[in-house]
């Protein structure tokens, strides 16, 4: 049976606060990046080498590969206003607007006018990519500042028990699984419709079909759903599942998803998904993820509560890149726009 093709939306990576929840699903996700051989940053690249998430190239940026990849790395530390400023002056150098020369001023004379609006779409392209590749660095630093004073505050507690005589407190305290993972993995300087816009144009150039788009981004998610309801078909809810409670780390969340008790309920539930996807209808989809919370709920029983859900809905009757094509305006739908499944899904990953 092939597994769901799962794409990860709007980022080009997921934030790292949902590995455990991400990892503890029955199929890999997949996520859009710029040019082959990009390798995403830690932990993303052990989930990677697990088998648990899957690059795809979005688009071959051609003979400007090699400049495009050494501006971006110099995107790479900076924060805030400097990063805008910077990131703003990246994409205007791919503008078309520069000055004209012998050849250029030549051409036209000759009838050969150069296509301005290839230019724009390209120029437009650079941008969405830097835009997100710079949301993908802001949120990363985030995470790395809040884990540093969560680990910071953890040896503090420590220290104040062991000046009081606590030792096995203070070490207790000081461990690992003492710090909790970051939470809320949706940033206040998140602008949902414009990261949205720019993954967008992403997508359309990568030539995918998945059967679901995924994401953590309420925001986003909430635009294509109302996005769907204008188009006339109204998304359909399909289920909330529930997420398995992990080991802590993408390595042992990963060795724990393969070893929990839930694998048959997982291919059941990729078995109803893709016909869903296909076929239409959610009645197989919400009964066999009414067996995956079933087996979930027993595998919990002998360990601390899970906090972490998913909640699928399906459109009816629109195709996914149709809808991305749809949100985005642009001109030029993908020329295979039919192909693939005939109805979208869509999943929001909550981490309550």
């Amino acid at each position: 049976m092939n597994p769901v093709f799962a794409l990860y939306f709007p980022d080009t990576l997921p934030p790292t606060a949902t590995v455990n929840g991400l990892a503890a699903l029955p199929f890999s996700i997949h996520c859009l990046r710029c040019w082959p051989g990009d390798q995403p940053p830690a932990p993303w690249s052990e989930l990677v080498a697990a088998g648990r998430l899957a690059m795809v190239t979005s688009f071959d940026p051609g003979e400007d590969g090699r400049r495009l990849q050494n501006l971006l790395r110099e995107l790479e530390g900076r924060r805030g206003e400097d990063a805008l400023l910077f990131a703003q002056g990246l994409a205007a150098e791919f503008s078309a607007r520069r000055e004209e020369t012998a050849p250029e001023l030549i051409g036209p004379l000759l009838g050969q006018t150069r296509d301005h609006h290839a230019d724009r779409q390209r120029e437009e392209l650079w941008q969405a990519l830097l835009l997100l590749k710079l949301a993908e660095n802001l949120e990363r630093g985030e995470l790395e500042i809040e884990t540093e004073l969560q680990a910071f505050e953890a040896r503090r507690a420590a220290l104040f028990r062991r000046l009081n005589g606590n030792e096995e407190e203070a070490a207790a305290s000081q461990s690992p699984a003492q710090i909790e993972e970051p939470s809320g993995p949706v940033r206040p300087w998140r602008q949902a419709r414009r990261l949205l816009r720019a993954w967008s144009r992403l997508f359309l150039r990568s030539g995918v079909y998945p059967e679901l788009l995924l994401s953590a981004d309420a925001d986003a998610w909430s635009l294509l759903t109302e996005h769907a309801e204008k188009m006339g078909c109204p998304p359909q809810p399909l289920a909330t599942l529930q997420l398995p409670r992990l080991t802590t780390g993408p390595e042992a969340a990963t060795a724990t998803a393969k070893q929990w008790p839930g694998l048959e309920a997982g291919q059941g539930l990729i078995s109803a998904l893709q016909q869903a996807a296909n076929e239409g209808g959610g009645e197989q989809a919400a009964a066999a993820a009414a067996e995956w919370n079933r087996q979930v709920a027993e595998h919990e029983q002998n360990h601390p509560p899970g906090s972490q859900a998913l909640e699928l809905q399906l459109l009816p009757g629109i195709p996914l890149p149709r809808l991305i094509s749809d949100f985005s305006r642009e001109a030029e739908a993908p020329e295979a726009k039919t192909t693939g499944p005939a109805h979208g899904l869509l999943a929001l990953y909550r981490a309550r």
